[in-house]
């Protein structure tokens, strides 16, 4: 079977089972033959998944205990890896569709003890992450939180990255993934309030990069190393963020380590490009990105896919090089070290309106599900340095100010900026980006507001529609109706920016 043909057929096939899960006994039947079939190691197995789970109807209560107990009598009868970790993707994935009082019901004590356990299995880390991956999908609810925070699972969270399995490992690389999952949950997801203590990048590193990517200017749900140059997204929707620094003239170069081979576009996007990650929208689905996706070889612009690159699918381990001509407007790759060619080629006037209208590109990125990558902007040398002239972004970058104030684990969470405890909590709104501050500043000319007098002091440009910001009228209001409207109406979409010094130093 050709190509084109087999992702016809694998389209048809997933367009049969998603209508064939609008019916409960169906829909546990689908779960279950997933779980016992895919290929665990195969990049598309989790991505299928999600895609089945996420465009099926969402199961009842019944539906959703009757597929636990299938699901763990499978893994006690077999006792297989693959069954452990597919088993634990369907678990995340429902526990994230499932908000609230039926989370919690799913939430028995039958999965809770086996979730623990493939915490503790140091045979497998892969089903130790999912394990844990599927406790933090659960903890959405605050039921469960406050079950899996009063338990031995915070404990065992800190001693994964340690112990002799993982020292010893052949596959450094793929633990990585383990290693930044573990710190973002004892940092975020299960972390001690009372004894977190924000430190900024600066801090952090004391010769920390110039340039990395800028958790101020990323969809809401990626996790992210302190560096900034490491990233993954587990949650079911297209995660994207772009570089702290843009281009507009010169050639530019960066490289990206796949620690993960699935579904990912990266390349290059504008101020104006905006990232939609529950309708599927990321670099290179718009007219101002551009985006190469090695696992289906597609080149994306304007949301149109072109064929791209030769050979085989990237794999793990791999090493994808972003190049730009910002003098002739071309965009090319390179995929361990090999020139994959011009993959995009802007006409005169194009370029023209990119860099006039639009100040030129940022390095950018969007993930599915359970992918994860490592950024190389120059603070080290590359693998594959390209045959072609080019400029190194650490050479020439330097952080934003308000990466000094706010670091990965400190980051802005639309969920927080969404949700009210109590009536009491109206009288003082926080501000939308620190979610600490009191929401008392409005821009002008655009009239967002929303935001403390801190934040909107380090803002160059409103965060919500980027205009330049030539006034910060200060008032004892929260926020506007008009900004009050944009939340209800986008909801989990609204994405909280902070603009980035632009241009070449």
């Amino acid at each position: 079977m050709n190509p084109d043909s087999e992702k016809e057929a694998l389209s048809e096939a997933s367009d049969i089972l998603i209508a064939l899960s609008q019916e409960e006994s169906e829909f546990i039947e689908i779960v279950l033959t997933m779980v016992e079939i895919l290929d665990e190691n195969d990049p598309l197995t989790s991505a299928f998944i999600c895609h089945i789970l996420e465009l099926s109807a969402l199961p009842s209560v019944d539906a959703s205990l009757k597929i636990n107990a299938r699901l763990i009598q499978i893994i006690n009868e077999r006792l297989k890896k693959r069954y452990r970790i597919n088993a634990a993707v369907a678990w995340s994935i429902l526990a994230e569709r499932l908000a609230g009082k039926v989370s919690e019901q799913m939430f028995t004590p039958d999965v809770f003890v086996n979730l623990i356990n493939g915490l503790k299995d140091t045979r497998s880390w892969r089903v130790q992450m999912m394990s844990l991956i599927a406790l933090e999908k659960f903890a959405l609810a605050a039921g469960n939180k406050s079950k899996i925070l009063a338990s031995e699972v915070p404990s065992i969270i800190k001693e994964i990255p340690i112990g002799g399995v993982h020292s010893k490992s052949k596959d450094p690389k793929r633990l990585d993934e383990l290693k930044l999952c573990t710190l973002w949950a004892t940092k975020c997801t299960f972390a001690d309030k009372n004894n977190a203590t924000p430190r900024s990048l600066e801090k952090q590193c004391s010769n920390g990069p110039n340039v990395t990517l800028n958790w101020l200017d990323a969809t809401t749900r990626l996790k992210w190393y302190p560096s900034g140059l490491e990233i993954r997204n587990d949650s079911t929707s297209f995660e994207s963020v772009r570089g702290t620094m843009c281009v507009s003239s010169g050639t530019w170069y960066y490289e990206v380590q796949l620690v993960t081979s699935g579904i990912m576009q990266i390349g290059w996007a504008t101020k104006s490009s905006i990232f939609r990650p529950d309708e599927g929208v990321g670099v290179g689905d718009d007219d101002h990105s551009f985006a190469f996706d090695g696992c289906r070889k597609l080149a994306w612009s304007s949301g149109y896919p072109i064929p791209y690159g030769s050979g085989d699918s990237w794999k793990e381990g791999d090493i994808l090089g972003a190049y730009i001509d910002m003098n002739f407007g071309v965009i090319r790759y390179f995929l361990n070290g090999v020139n994959l060619g011009v993959a995009f080629q802007f006409t005169d006037s194009q370029l023209e309106h990119f860099v006039v209208h639009e100040d030129g590109f940022y390095p950018a990125l969007s993930l599915t599900s359970f992918q994860h990558v490592s950024i190389n902007f120059g603070q080290k040398p590359f693998r594959y340095p390209p045959p072609l002239p080019y400029y190194v972004f650490d050479k020439k970058g330097k952080l934003p100010d308000a990466l000094q104030q706010y670091d990965v684990f400190h980051r802005p969470n639309v969920l927080d900026t969404l949700v009210i405890e109590s009536e009491d909590d109206c009288d003082a709104l926080k501000c939308s980006i620190c979610v600490d501050g009191l929401a008392t500043v409005e821009f002008k000319p655009c009239g967002h507001d929303g935001f403390c007098s801190k934040c909107a002091s380090i803002l160059e440009l409103c965060p919500l529609c980027r205009t330049h910001i030539a006034l910060r009228k200060s008032s004892e209001l929260g926020f506007t109706s008009e900004l009050k409207t944009s939340f209800e109406v986008k909801g989990l979409r609204t994405i909280v920016h902070s603009y980035p010094p632009c241009g070449i130093p």
